[in-house]
């Protein structure tokens, strides 16, 4: 392999480092709006439970059909970052879009909404494939555990800062201006992340590899692979298939406001936070694969809670609960057993394969709590299913931890929390 630099300064290094922790410190700030207030916003403007899950799936299935392309836009860049320009400018369009709803007349402004969460996807799939290549390319691998633990702690705190100011603005302007403003402000946010990303250098890369889909085939003869898909599949699907139901049971059944979700969405970042600071300690007694079963499970409680009380307070235990749980298995055991799976030097392809798939099981996903609603099942209900379904996830990747051989993880490799923006 040749690289860019026989002998990179850790000046370049140090540089790089910088501007990915600051990526993600702009890009927390703008995301709060697509993740946490989006689905309200949908709600607002008179959504229904199905109409929800199409603002989850049909953007993840655009992201993996587009990356597909992945290996082919690589190939006729000069560098990995080069790739990641454009397609990482199209994928922050979703910060935007949402913002031309109101401007829609009202029976196009639900589906507009769905197309302005799904176009950018086609970028998305593209850049989420270079930005983690690019990634390993510009830090040395000695230094990934400091960069995503310095990136989680930016990322939390931005999310937090933004869940309050957004929380305030929201309840403040009246619709649905209020919601155009913080569309826009996040774009802005978003181009912040955006030109950090595009100040990276990569010093550890190739300029000779070849890129074929032959790369990609290869990535499934690997067990251990396979294995990281498998318990990806499995808990991201059951995670996600009644995850668009939470947010109209909180605002439509038990009148939650923007504040509230705003509030919400604290207590989740911070037990995630929490979570993530003792994640180390738990992987290193029980394993990834271990720890990640027993998160996983516990990703039903809150479930079984919404669908029991009809008390926001007590609703706002659920938040505890999932903040802390889904952190750990999304954020903690998936990003460890896949730094285990991948070979640096075929990550681009490791990549490519792992989005694709991820991308239809989050596709997929909603569509079973879709057809639990619309079988005339009461939410309540659906939501005790989606706890069942998730029950079962973390007794399957349970029963492969053991099967394993309950194995542990060195504490070099724990990675504590790594965001692809």
């Amino acid at each position: 392999m040749t690289t860019l630099s026989s002998t990179p300064t850790l000046a370049v290094e140090n540089a790089n480092f910088r501007h990915l922790v600051a990526d993600i410190a702009w890009f927390g700030l703008a995301f709060t709006s697509t993740n946490r207030f989006l689905s309200v916003f949908a709600l607002r403007l008179g959504a229904s439970e199905a109409d929800l899950g199409w603002l989850t799936s049909l953007p993840a299935l655009l992201l993996a059909f587009s990356t597909t392309f992945a290996l082919a836009w690589r190939a006729r860049r000069r560098n990995t970052i080069d790739a990641l320009a454009v397609p990482g400018f199209v994928f922050r369009l979703t910060f935007l879009l949402p913002a031309l709803t109101p401007l829609m007349p009202p029976a196009w402004q639900i589906p507009w909404l769905v197309l302005s969460a799904s176009i950018p996807a086609l970028g998305q799939g593209i850049a989420s494939v270079m930005f983690v290549s690019g990634l390993q390319e510009s830090v040395s691998p000695s230094r990934t555990t400091d960069l995503f633990s310095k990136r989680s702690r930016s990322f939390n705190i931005s999310l937090a800062l933004s869940a309050i100011v957004f929380g305030a603005l929201l309840q403040r302007i009246p619709f649905p201006a209020n919601y155009q403003l913080m569309f826009i402000a996040s774009f802005g946010f978003a181009l912040l992340s955006l030109w950090h990303c595009t100040r990276i250098e990569p010093i550890f890369g190739s300029q000779t590899s070849h890129y074929s889909s032959r790369a990609i085939l290869s990535a499934w003869h690997a067990r251990e692979f396979r294995s990281l898909v498998a318990t990806m599949v499995v808990t991201f699907v059951a995670f996600y298939s009644v995850y668009a139901l939470v947010n109209y049971r909180l605002v439509e059944q038990l009148g939650a406001d923007e504040s509230y979700m705003a509030v919400y969405a604290l207590i989740e970042l911070a037990a995630g936070a929490l979570i993530s600071h003792f994640a180390p300690r738990i992987v290193a007694r029980l394993g990834h694969r271990g720890a990640t079963a027993i998160a996983m499970g516990l990703t039903a409680i809150p479930l079984v809670i919404l669908a029991t009380t009809s008390s926001l307070w007590i609703a706002a235990i659920s938040a505890v609960i999932s903040g802390a749980a889904w952190t750990f298995v999304a954020m903690v055991g998936i990003v460890g057993l896949y730094v285990q799976a991948v070979p640096v030097a075929e990550a681009t392809a490791y990549g490519v394969a792992y989005h694709q798939i991820y991308g239809l099981a989050i596709f997929a996903a909603p569509f079973l709590g879709t057809f639990l609603v619309t079988s005339g099942i009461h939410i309540e209900h659906a939501l005790i299913t989606g706890a069942a379904l998730r029950l079962l996830a973390g007794l399957a990747v349970g029963l492969s931890w053991w099967r394993h051989g309950h194995s542990r993880l060195p504490h070099s490799a724990i990675e504590p929390g790594a965001s692809v923006s």
